[in-house]
């Protein structure tokens, strides 16, 4: 269970500006700093609780985490290698840091990602296309140079967290506001995880495109 006093960092509102910019380049010389080095620990620390500090005592696991979400415009993502049914046995979470992230191929075939993200209001998923695999050029914690392939609903993960640090959010990515569903209360989760390619409640055309224009202001 995660202490609540470990919650150095939050997430900042939908409607903040910042989330709509591009991330800055961390530098060789930047990622060695003090202030960048905290930064990590500190963003994998929050990756490995529940993100809402006011509910700590459910604790759970980040899939990933953008710098830009918790209002530092970095190139720096988190993300969870493990599966969720590892996790949900017992087994502890894997992450990579991804430091200026390039992906350099994104395979032909996609597929459909159910999405969630706390950079937009809860009640909101979407089904954007993904590749199902990619290839990634990044800087580990350390500055060393890496080249990794993902796939899967990784490689989803890892393009959802690189779209932020372009300011882009995953209902930028829809289609139609059929693909943006509402849930309304916590009792839809269940059915939505099972019925999700069929669900019918959805947003309204309106919404729908001031979402695409990254407008969060009345979303909530």
């Amino acid at each position: 269970m995660c202490a609540k006093n470990l919650h150095t960092l939050q997430f900042i509102p939908p409607d903040d500006p910042r989330l709509n910019q591009k991330s800055e380049l961390v530098t060789l010389k930047e990622v060695k700093s003090q202030e960048i080095q905290t930064l990590i620990s500190d963003m994998l620390r929050l990756s490995g609780c529940e993100a809402d500090p006011e509910k700590y005592e459910k604790s759970g696991v980040l899939v990933g985490l953008a710098a830009p979400q918790v209002g530092i415009m970095k190139q720096i993502i988190i993300i969870n290698t493990q599966s969720y049914e590892k996790i949900k046995k017992g087994s502890l979470p894997k992450f990579d840091v991804l430091i200026n992230p390039c992906i350099t191929w994104r395979s032909s075939k996609t597929e459909i990602s159910r999405e969630g993200c706390f950079s937009v209001p809860e009640k909101y998923l979407g089904c954007p296309k993904r590749s199902t695999e990619i290839k990634v050029q990044a800087l580990d914690k350390n500055g060393n140079k890496i080249s990794k392939k993902y796939s899967g609903s990784v490689a989803s993960v890892v393009q959802h967290e690189v779209d932020h640090l372009a300011g882009i959010r995953f209902p930028q990515l829809l289609k139609s506001e059929k693909d943006l569903h509402i849930l309304e209360n916590e009792t839809d989760i269940s059915n939505y995880r099972k019925h999700w390619k069929n669900w019918d409640k959805h947003a309204t055309a309106e919404l729908w495109k001031q979402m695409k224009k990254g407008n969060y202001s009345n979303s909530t």
